[in-house]
């Protein structure tokens, strides 16, 4: 055992026996990491921040059923990506955010793949622009004050003289076009990153 795993496992025994002083030294250890896992995603550091805390707090409920031997690491960032995943569930499908997730943070782990993403993002607006051009007129002005403008519904509604229902319904039709396009190109998780930035 190296010496980062002995002093986490001491860490772990001292938190199951209900040690604050050993629940802030694994905060100091392991908040920044969670803190960008969460960030990547949610694009948000106020966003981030609450899960990151969100997942400390929940680490210090169920601090009794945590296996002495249990990497701390893993229980941690299963804790993050389950509070990711609920915190994407009412606008995406739930088992395929995970995926996603795990998927890109297996991909973030060498510096290689992670040069890779920044490439395909590049690629990404610009295939992004050519589907939004193939979209009905309407729609192309409603997406680019969504996406590109960042108005909310209401602020779209106002801009384009639309109701605010009219809004959402082309908007969600819009996004069901760029879905089924970006599933096609196994651009999932790009999909997913565009719901993060869209403003509600």
């Amino acid at each position: 055992m190296g010496q980062n795993e002995y002093i986490e496992q001491r860490y772990i025994r001292e938190l199951k026996a209900d040690s604050r002083k050993a629940f802030n030294a694994l905060y100091r250890m392991y908040c920044a990491r969670l803190y960008a896992f969460a960030y990547q995603y949610t694009k948000s550091r106020e966003d981030a921040e609450e899960i990151v805390q969100d997942t400390f707090t929940k680490l210090w409920m169920y601090r009794a059923s945590i296996r002495q031997e249990e990497s701390l690491t893993r229980f941690l960032f299963q804790i993050t990506k389950n509070l990711l995943i609920n915190r994407f569930h009412s606008v995406v499908n739930s088992p395929l955010f995970e995926e996603f997730v795990t998927e890109c943070h297996e991909a973030a782990s060498t510096e290689k793949e992670s040069a890779s993403s920044r490439l395909e993002f590049e690629e990404f607006r610009e295939m992004l622009l050519s589907v939004i051009r193939q979209l009905p007129a309407t729609q192309q002005k409603i997406v680019h004050c969504r996406l590109f403008d960042e108005l909310t519904p209401p602020e779209t509604a106002q801009k384009l003289q639309l109701s605010e229902q009219t809004v959402r319904n082309q908007f969600s039709m819009a996004l069901k076009h760029l879905r089924q396009f970006l599933l096609a190109k196994n651009l999932a998780w790009l999909f997913f990153y565009l719901l993060s930035v869209i403003k509600t």
